[in-house]
Order: structure tokens, then sequence, then C-alpha cells
């Protein structure tokens, strides 16, 4: 995570932005996603899993700090809206590896159980 001077708004650190893999390969979640950043915001796009098209889906992330006075950058946070379901996503960075918590909320409807994934994600072309 980056920090920045004090007083100043948090830092998007550069080496998130890019293309992520998840690195279960079997995985029928989310296999791919971009951050990226316009101006001082951060965004996620992700193919929508739930979708018959894949459709692309992009949302806000929201970027945590250490403390109220803080700008170190500790998490984030992302909901998407699907097809089928809203996505409301954690993430964490770690040892150049990117660790999302998952929560899978059916919308009204469906029958299924609301379910809690965490999967982990390598930038593509890193070493």
């Amino acid at each position: 995570m980056q920090s920045s001077s004090p007083n100043s708004a948090p830092m998007i650190d550069p080496k998130l932005l890019g293309t992520w893999n998840n690195t279960w390969k079997k995985t029928t979640e989310i296999r791919q996603f971009k951050l990226i950043q316009d101006a001082s915001t951060l965004w996620m796009e992700i193919e929508d899993p739930t979708s018959e098209d894949n459709r692309i889906k992009r949302s806000k992330v929201k970027i945590y700090t250490s403390s109220p006075n803080s700008n170190k950058v500790v998490a984030y946070e992302v909901t998407f809206e699907l097809e089928e379901m809203i996505a409301k996503m954690s993430i964490n960075y770690n040892k150049g590896i990117l660790i999302i918590a998952c929560f899978h909320l059916y919308k009204e409807g469906n029958h299924a159980t609301d379910y809690f994934t965490r999967q982990f994600y390598s930038k593509v072309g890193q070493h």
C-alpha cells in the first residue's frame, strides 16, 4: 500500500493498476478484472459471470486508510449489481497478491442461498 504526505488525500498505488487473474483456474466466479484510475478515482471492471453474454460492469472502488487521520491505504471495497446478484467485495493487497473476500447476495425472487468466497488474484505480467 502507498501513503502520501500528512493531511493529503490517500494515493492510489500504481502497482494495483492493470489486469488481474484469479489464481484458481477452475473458478466460476470472477476470472479476471481490471483496476483503472480516472483522475483520483479508482474503478474496477469485471465480466458479469451471471449474465449470458458476460457483460462488462464497472464500479467505483472505495479506498480505506489505516486510521481516520492517516493517508496510508490498507484496503478497498467495491460493490457490483450483477444480473442475478449483488457482489460486495472487500480487497486487501499482500505480497503482490490481491485477496478478495466477496459476499454474494442473490436478488429477491432467486431462491439460491447467499454465499461467501475468498479468492486470490495475481497481476498479469507480474513475475
